[in-house]
């Protein structure tokens, strides 16, 4: 199935849309001590996104934190002195070797709760491989969030995503019910009714391989190489000087 493929792709980490964001990491690596972790804690794996990537569109503000990094905080807060709970934060590769508010916040979000565990963006730990390995995922805007669906975990969202409209994503009002949520998933592993996780994968894989338009006469390799066609001999255009450095990026 042409949507299912989408799913499978990124899994393996082929190349879409230029690059892909986890061709880096390993498949079967997890962190130590989720590996040591017992089974009887409850396991919850957070993805956040890069906030420069959407900060400057007021639509898309979180409608229930001043940004993810409190939204994180908070809920490792809230769960402090529960010993039957433990957070993996996965950052998102795409803050790999960046200096900004978002990233030095991270960084001292290591040390500040022993029920979080950060896991750098360039960590070898495989997205995947965590996601399969925790009970719940929670997202910040990330496409794991409707990935999670597609590996059967329940997938709870705490921002905006092009997503949010879909089935089968638990979306809380507020921090408050997200909460008790999980506070209700640790006594009855009970969690609110979401509607056909199925229709929603299979409208948003089928979506993400199949919008747009294909070109005509230009053939793009990556973000700097693009082919021109024409009597059937091909060209390569000489990339900007600003795809080259968005190439270097990986923006």
């Amino acid at each position: 199935m042409i949507a299912y493929t989408w799913y499978k792709e990124r899994i393996n980490s082929q190349t879409q849309g230029w690059f892909s964001f986890t061709e880096k990491q390993k498949q079967n690596v997890l962190p130590e001590k989720l590996i040591w972790l017992s089974p009887s804690i409850f396991k919850v794996a957070i993805f956040n996104s890069s906030e420069d990537e959407f900060v400057a569109f007021d639509e898309w503000e979180n409608p229930f934190y001043n940004d993810q990094n409190d939204g994180i905080c908070k809920i490792a807060s809230d769960f402090k002195d529960n010993l039957s709970i433990q957070f993996f934060l996965r950052v998102h590769p795409n803050l790999s070797g960046l200096n900004n508010s978002q990233t030095q916040s991270l960084e001292k979000l290591k040390y500040k709760f022993s029920n979080l565990e950060v896991i750098d963006a360039d960590s070898k730990v495989g997205s995947y491989a965590l996601m399969k390995a925790c009970d719940l995922v929670i997202t910040f805007g990330s496409t794991v969030g409707i990935e999670a669906l597609y590996q059967s975990k329940p997938s709870i969202l705490m921002s905006r995503a092009f997503y949010e409209d879909l089935e089968g994503i638990i979306k809380p009002s507020s921090h408050a019910e997200l909460i008790q949520i999980l506070k209700d998933y640790l006594q009855s592993r009970q969690l609110p009714l979401t509607g056909n996780s199925e229709t929603s994968l299979i409208k948003y894989g089928f979506f993400q391989k199949t919008f747009g338009h294909k070109f005509e006469f230009a053939k793009p390799y990556e973000i700097s190489k693009v082919s021109l066609t024409k009597d059937g001999k091909e060209f390569f255009v000489e990339p900007s000087f600003i795809a080259k450095a968005l190439n270097k990026l990986k923006i």
